[in-house]
């Protein structure tokens, strides 16, 4: 799998092996090609490096040279415990701990579903008025995206970035409230995704009247 000849292949077979801790030893010596091999896309890269980082530190708590507790417990974790909780929340969760917080995440995505009641054109359910424009201005120009990403690790933080352009590996947030908790977290969000380099297209509901047009700019000052 990681010698596929699609990198997406290559991308979920690395996410697979990082959860399985010191059980993926043997893939060691492949996962470190794969992450300094300048051929291979950056994401993949990236995930092949803390693929690496996450086992061999399995390896060291499994050998006792290396001692991890839980974070919301205190328990020192097993190599096991370590790997599946790196891999789902970049934290160390014992397993009790892990399934607490993994329903927490569940019920917390569930709302954020359910919130979904406006549908674009190409069928996508969103939130906003705001964000049914976006989804619908990137069908019109063909250009590929993800609404609502689980995952996207940054500075150990799990983030939902509203959209991500795969083919451009850029951003977008609509910031569509306007309450001080809400402006507090858009403002760390925009930290991270700065310290961390990311390409970020920042939009807002001032932008409705001619979305296309200021979404278009910002997306060709990156292209």
């Amino acid at each position: 799998m990681l010698r596929d000849a699609k990198p997406q292949v290559r991308q979920y077979a690395v996410k697979a092996l990082k959860a399985y801790g010191t059980a993926s030893k043997c893939a060691l010596s492949d996962l470190r090609d794969l992450a300094i091999s300048p051929v291979e896309p950056e994401y993949n890269n990236r995930d092949a490096k803390l693929a690496v980082e996450t086992i061999e530190e399995a390896l060291r708590i499994a050998e006792k040279q290396a001692v991890h507790c839980c974070q919301r417990c205190g328990v020192e974790l097993e190599a096991d415990e370590f790997a599946r909780s790196q891999k789902a929340f970049q934290r160390p969760f014992c397993a009790y701990c892990f399934d607490e917080v993994f329903l927490e995440r569940r019920n917390f995505e569930t709302k954020g579903e359910l919130q979904k009641k406006i549908r674009s054109k190409d069928g996508t359910w969103v939130q906003s008025g705001g964000e049914r424009l976006i989804a619908e201005i990137l069908a019109e120009e063909n250009i590929r995206y993800r609404y609502d990403e689980r995952f996207r690790i940054l500075d150990g933080y799990a983030i939902r970035p509203d959209f991500y352009l795969p083919e451009f590996d850029i951003y977008i947030e609509y910031w569509g409230m306007t309450t001080a908790d809400y402006k507090i977290g858009m403002l760390k969000k925009q930290q991270l995704y700065q310290q961390q380099g990311k390409r970020l297209i920042s939009l807002y509901p001032e932008d409705q009247p001619r979305m296309k047009s200021v979404l278009m700019t910002k997306l060709e000052q990156y292209r």
